[in-house]
């Protein structure tokens, strides 16, 4: 039973320190990001093919804005998703930059948005989370 458990903390701790490689730090985040390039990482059906359109050139003029002062802005032209003078910061647990309220800075159950990011060669990915979309950004 001992040898399991050792087992499975190991490998848990590989999967993090592997994750960790890959994702940004803090500092790497800071500035502003555009959308270069879309990938659809589920199969869309046919009939959400004009709405997969619509979403996808939208968000290739689009950008993320993180600040130093931890402000975050997302700018994309639906304004029902488009974010302004919100708080940004690492959740180091997950590795992922949370975006929220600035009223619940303190807190890590209140987000409106969360961003995964991956380093792929000389490309940047951020993933929305429980989104379909994985995002190639370059800093501008």
């Amino acid at each position: 039973m001992k040898t399991k458990l050792f087992l499975l903390f190991y490998i848990l701790a590989i999967i993090t320190l592997s994750t960790k490689a890959q994702s940004m730090t803090e500092s790497e985040i800071l500035g502003v990001w555009k959308v270069a390039k879309i990938h659809i990482l589920n199969k869309i059906p046919p009939e959400q093919k004009q709405t997969l359109e619509l979403v996808t050139k939208a968000f290739l003029n689009s950008n993320f804005n993180f600040k130093k002062d931890k402000n975050f802005s997302f700018n994309i032209e639906f304004n029902e998703i488009k974010l302004k003078n919100k708080h940004w910061k690492l959740d180091k647990l997950t590795q992922s930059f949370i975006v929220q309220d600035w009223k619940d800075k303190d807190k890590y159950k209140s987000k409106l948005m969360e961003i995964t990011t991956r380093k792929d060669g000389n490309k940047i990915l951020f993933n929305i989370v429980e989104s379909f979309l994985e995002l190639e950004m370059i800093k501008e």
